[in-house]
């Protein structure tokens, strides 16, 4: 979202898209309310889903201090500050390299046991 809004890119949400286009070299949207929007490109965010820990209380520190990506906007909230990943999987050691460079200390706590099976960092 602050990305987004650095390059002043418009936001319609949440919009429903009910009609695919194109015309002139441009992709059409119609949106559900009947408003046309125009881009030379379409990104289609439909989402994702996290596994989350199975871990009792784990809900009530979502978004404070528990975070589902290492993105930019968390590098702000996490500076300078002894940081955890928990997983196993490349998307594990993209956040751990990523969030080295902004934080204290980061700590990275595998599920499973074998870190090489599923890591692929490269340098």
């Amino acid at each position: 979202m602050i990305q987004a809004e650095k390059l002043h890119a418009m936001l319609s949400a949440p919009a429903e898209v009910v009609e695919l286009s194109s015309a002139n070299g441009y992709c059409m949207l119609r949106l559900e309310e009947g408003e046309d929007v125009s881009a030379k490109c379409i990104i289609i965010a439909a989402g994702a889903s996290y596994r989350k820990l199975n871990v009792d209380g784990c809900e009530q520190f979502e978004g404070s201090s528990i975070y589902y990506a290492a993105t930019t906007m968390e590098t702000q909230l996490c500076r300078n500050a002894q940081v955890m990943v928990v997983d196993n999987g490349n998307s594990a050691d993209q956040a751990v390299v990523f969030l080295s460079n902004c934080c204290a200390k980061v700590l990275l706590v595998i599920r499973g046991g074998d870190l090489g099976k599923s890591m692929r960092i490269t340098f």
